[in-house]
């Protein structure tokens, strides 16, 4: 009876010890897609915001002014980014100097 409660004893042992791994790697997993979500998030967020900046320029007849130089936004750039609220001279500035 002792050997068949020692065997008993390891098969728990080892059953506790996977799930103990398992809960760690999904806590990690969890960590990861949450941060991955929070930053989806927070794109779209920003996303949200460029739009209705867009939409307010609208309406009171600013759209398509660049907000640093008041110069005209490129219309190609308008049409592959309608809520642009920078000329491609001052995003390119401004990318330039974050680094």
């Amino acid at each position: 009876m002792t050997i068949e409660l020692e065997l008993l004893r390891l098969n728990l042992e080892q059953a506790r010890q996977q799930l103990i791994d398992e809960l760690e790697r999904f806590e990690t997993y969890c960590s990861s897609a949450l941060e991955k979500l929070e930053a989806m998030k927070n794109r779209k967020r920003n996303s949200l915001s460029d739009i209705e900046r867009a939409l307010q320029k609208l309406n009171d007849g600013t759209y398509g002014f660049c907000d640093k130089c008041r110069e005209p936004i490129e219309r190609g750039r308008l049409e592959i980014l309608p809520h642009a609220s920078l000329c491609m001279a001052c995003m390119n500035y401004e990318a330039t100097s974050k680094k």
